[in-house]
């Protein structure tokens, strides 16, 4: 599956959850597939690793660093 077959899958997933929230969804069972569906990408979400500390204080320092260009908020 692509990123964009899986963003617009999400997209889709995400209507209908909106839809059952507002009580408007004609078709659970379509809803329980798609969710059944995207379990392995919601566990992917989930397992990322933390970011590093080392990683994290030199965003906080406000140099970031480009394959040519350092660039500074200062």
């Amino acid at each position: 599956m692509t990123d964009s077959d899986s963003l617009d899958g999400l997209r889709g997933l995400h209507q209908d959850l909106l839809a059952l929230s507002e009580a408007r969804l004609s078709s659970v069972e379509r809803l329980w597939v798609e969710l059944e569906s995207r379990v392995e990408e919601f566990r992917k979400l989930l397992d990322k690793p933390p970011k590093n500390e080392r990683s994290r204080q030199t965003l906080l320092g406000g140099e970031l660093y480009g394959t040519r260009v350092q660039t500074s908020d200062t």
